[in-house]
């Protein structure tokens, strides 16, 4: 090994710099954990959030001089199981010999996306499990029948379905300023969709695309744009939402993995507060030395992580799955 070379065994604290990398790559460019009530538990299995539901307002009540009676809010309580969640990667000695740390950090970077790519799945898969409500594109009558892609008739439907359940919007009206050419946006709901459906996204009436806001530096990490009340990110997370083959036998000009059906594209339209996640004390990195995990002959030495969280659809009625076919 070169004399210039820094080892393992040079730094002051090597634990704490692959943690610091390790973090960096799980926490870097999370698409779910944006739009997440966040929660945080110490030493516990369970983690509990209340939601307070609405009232109807029903009809007007004009004071007298008594009181009236007092309006009934229910409260529930929704409770998520923490798991546990880990993974590590072998670092063989050849890996090591020319530069040990470069090595070392390159390999919890790629173990650290994997982290990330695991928190991103629990969070999407724990909405489309807890979801009530579905809209199959084009008013088709289900799953089997869809052959649309997104429209801007749909987008209108859903936008109202969430206005009438009381979901909160996730942003701010973005004000407009003395930019030529370019657009203030309405507050907006979310919606999640697979890179896929980019390309329909961008052909619907009215879109306006992030560097047209009147202020780009307010899009999300991931966002295309805006059109018909929600903002779009688009995330290949989603590509686990994908079913294959589970649409209409119209095909044509339609993404059909297996040629024969249309594959259906499950979007998430959130608002705020949809859902949640929790995740129990700080993931952490863990290193081995060959002297600890190299077997008989030293032969190589192991990162990885440990992480415990949980994510739980909060309101259901706050969130809706789009299901769309996606042009080719």
């Amino acid at each position: 090994m070169p004399d210039n070379i820094v080892t393992i065994a040079d730094m002051k604290n090597p634990n704490e710099f692959f943690q610091k990398v390790l973090l960096r790559r799980i926490k870097y460019d999370s698409v779910f954990e944006q739009f997440a009530l966040k929660g945080r538990v110490e030493g516990m299995e369970f983690v509990s959030w209340f939601r307070v539901n609405r009232v109807n307002p029903g009809t007007p009540t004009q004071l007298g001089d008594t009181n009236p009676s007092p309006l009934v809010i229910t409260t529930e309580k929704i409770t998520g199981q923490v798991g546990w969640y880990g993974a590590y990667a072998k670092i063989g000695r050849k890996a090591k010999k020319i530069d040990p740390v470069k090595a070392t950090t390159e390999y919890t970077e790629v173990v650290g996306d994997h982290g990330r790519e695991t928190r991103e799945m629990i969070m999407r898969d724990s909405i489309l499990s807890g979801a009530t409500s579905v809209y199959y594109a084009g008013a088709a009558a289900g799953r089997a029948n869809v052959s649309s892609v997104m429209n801007n008739n749909d987008l209108k439907r859903i936008f109202r379905s969430l206005e009438k359940q009381g979901a909160e919007k996730i942003t701010d009206i973005v004000v407009g300023e003395d930019r030529d050419n370019t657009h203030p946006v309405e507050a907006c709901y979310i919606m999640i969709i697979d890179a896929d459906q980019a390309l329909d996204v961008r052909a619907l009436n009215g879109f306006t695309k992030c560097a047209d806001y009147s202020n780009p530096s307010v899009r999300f990490k991931n966002e295309i744009g805006a059109c018909e009340g929600f903002r779009f990110i688009s995330s290949n997370y989603m590509e686990g939402a994908i079913v294959q083959n589970a649409g209409s036998a119209t095909i044509a000009g339609k993404i059909s993995t297996g040629g024969t059906n249309c594959d259906i594209y499950r979007a998430i339209a959130l608002g705020k507060e949809a859902f949640g996640i929790a995740d129990l004390e700080t993931m952490e990195s863990i290193l081995k030395s060959e002297n600890e995990a190299g077997g008989p002959l030293n032969m190589f030495s192991t990162t990885g992580y440990i992480m415990a969280m949980t994510s739980k659809a909060l309101n259901p009625a706050w969130f809706t799955i789009y299901e769309t076919a996606a042009t080719e």
